[in-house]
């Protein structure tokens, strides 16, 4: 597996490692000495084009696993081996970075377009705007690193920064 992009561990000795370009492989490591022992396709890339391939960010909520690619936001099921695309509006692509706020139940996105909230159960969408008169605005609207602090509060890493967004 080359170019990985991000790695999700997913059980004892289990990480998921997303590609540029090659999608998602579950690799598989040996208990003692760290060393991968297996590799297989995780998630199948049929039929998908290449900025859906380039996987930047991966995040679990329950049995689902959200994927950001260059193409948008993608939903893989593993219960049900479907993976669904169009969860976000058009235009926010280029996704960098995701992460689950399980005291909010929502999936904060970093993208080249801003920042966004997402809430997978009922699939609204809040994004962030970076004009200057917009509560909670950013100074840049390429959104590399989020965190969740103890107190709840998101921080935000840009080109231009660091930033700490109100996450209500």
């Amino acid at each position: 597996v080359d170019q990985v992009r991000s790695i999700l561990p997913v059980g004892n000795e289990r990480y998921l490692l997303g590609t540029f370009g090659d999608g998602i492989w579950e690799m598989e490591t040996e208990p003692d000495r760290g060393l991968a022992r297996s590799f297989r396709r995780a998630v199948p890339i049929e039929g998908l084009t290449d900025e859906w391939k380039q996987v930047w960010a991966m995040e679990r909520v329950d049995r689902h696993l959200y994927i950001g690619t260059d193409g948008g936001l993608l939903r893989w099921d593993a219960d049900t081996a479907r993976l669904e695309r169009g969860l976000i509006p058009d235009g926010t692509t280029a996704i960098r970075q995701l992460l689950h706020d399980p005291r909010r139940q929502v999936v904060w996105i970093g993208s080249d377009h801003g920042l966004c909230r997402f809430h997978p159960a009922s699939g609204e969408t809040r994004c962030v705007g970076t004009d200057a008169g917009t509560p909670g605005h950013l100074r840049n609207r390429s959104v590399f690193a989020l965190h969740l602090d103890r107190a709840g509060r998101l921080w935000t890493g840009t080109w231009s920064g660091l930033y700490q967004v109100d996450p209500d």
